[in-house]
Order: C-alpha cells, then structure tokens, then sequence
C-alpha cells in the first residue's frame, strides 16, 4: 500500500524539492503552503505520516502538531531554527522527530522511513477468499480450486486494494496510486482495461460482474463477500 505523507511548508522551492525526493521513494506526497489550509486536511483527511514547518503563514507547526498527535499520526517538525528550546518544545508536545534547516533530501527520507518502521504496526498477511477463488497476497497468487489464474503485476496490485478494502470505492486515479511506480504503461486511461481482464479472469459473466462492481461516476469496488482466511 502506498504510504500517505503530509507536508506543510512555506518555502515553495523547498517544498518542490522534498516533495519529488519523497515520491521517488515511492510515497503519496499533499503539501500544502498555509497553516490553516493544512488544519482542514489534517480534520477532514487521512495521512500515514506528517512534516511540519514551525514557521508558516496562518497556523503555526506547533499548533498543527497538536492536531497531527490527536490523531496519532506520526510527525516530524521541520524548522529554520536550531535553538535547544524549540526542539524541545516540539518534542515536549509529541513530535516524534525533529529536523532542521538546511537539510539534506535524503536525510529526511530516511527519517521518514525509520519513523514508519518503529511506528507502523507490522501487517499480518491473510489469505481472501471469495467464492471458490483464493487470493494469496504473500505469494502473489490467485487461484481457482488450486489451478492458478495468471495475472499481470498490474492486475495483482488493482486486485489486491481492492479485496483488501472490499466495498470501499476508488476512483481510478486512486487506483493508480496503489500501482508500483516500476508500471510505468499504466495510467487513469488504461484502469478500465485492466478491470476488464480482470472479469475476464473472476467472472462468470463480466456483463454482470459479481464480485469486481462498477460504481458508475465515481470508480469500482470489490463485493463485500470477501473473507480473510
């Protein structure tokens, strides 16, 4: 699954920088550039880890920090300055990390993968079954009564988002951003081709799908009938 990152800086040239060194590794960057625009984000959104400037127009990194430790969201302050007293505070209120300016890129990627590693939970890999069908996510398998279905890379990372969140809806360009970036001809147009190979595969009829379902203006989802085994 792809992790979800929060930046919040003031600095655009900053902000551009981290934000193509965070993607390259692989994560789902939102930045944003006011304090207060980051407040209803960090309300009304959902983010695996946060960076936050202490110095930002509107609410400030320390105020946002409040909300990001509410929610136990995992956080690293950022901040020009480097007096003792400021690191404390941020870490006296609940940041995890702390970081400061001018930094390398890469120093805080790494940062920000050891922050993940001792606070994600280590995932516990199950077995789906739907149907007759069993969907293995360690061995990246499917299979029909122990004949295995052949899938593409593409087909499996679509596939397992979806059984793994069985009646939530995605958009295709959410889709697309569970998609491993090495998948470089996959893109929003080529989403529906891949969801109709995929009924191809699990389907009894694809005209009538019953476990892969459109949900017309907005994406796909899979049946709830899934059950981790």
């Amino acid at each position: 699954m792809t992790i979800s990152i929060l930046y919040v800086e003031d600095e655009i040239e900053t902000a551009q920088i981290v934000e193509l060194y965070l993607q390259r590794a692989g994560f789902k960057v939102t930045s944003y550039s006011h304090g207060d625009i980051a407040k209803r984000a960090i309300i009304n959104l959902t983010f695996d880890l946060a960076i936050l400037d202490i110095m930002l127009p509107g609410e400030s990194g320390l105020s946002l920090l409040k909300l990001t430790v509410a929610k136990r969201i995992p956080t690293i302050m950022v901040t020009a300055k480097s007096a003792e007293s400021d690191k404390i505070f941020g870490l006296d209120d609940g940041a995890d990390d702390y970081i400061c300016k001018p930094f390398s890129p890469n120093e805080l990627v790494s940062r920000v993968k050891a922050l993940l590693r001792r606070t994600r939970p280590v995932p516990v890999i199950k077995n789906h079954q739907f149907g007759d069908f069993l969907f293995d996510i360690k061995n990246k398998n499917l299979s029909l009564h122990q004949h295995e279905i052949i899938m593409t890379n593409i087909e499996f990372e679509i596939l397992e988002v979806l059984i793994t969140n069985a009646g939530k809806t995605y958009s295709r360009k959410e889709l697309l951003d569970y998609i491993s970036k090495d998948n470089i001809e996959a893109c929003e147009r080529t989403i529906d081709t891949h969801i109709l190979n995929l009924r191809k595969k699990i389907e009894v009829d694809r005209r009538k799908p019953q476990w892969l379902m459109t949900v017309f203006g907005m994406g796909y989802k899979f049946n709830k009938g899934v059950k981790a085994c």
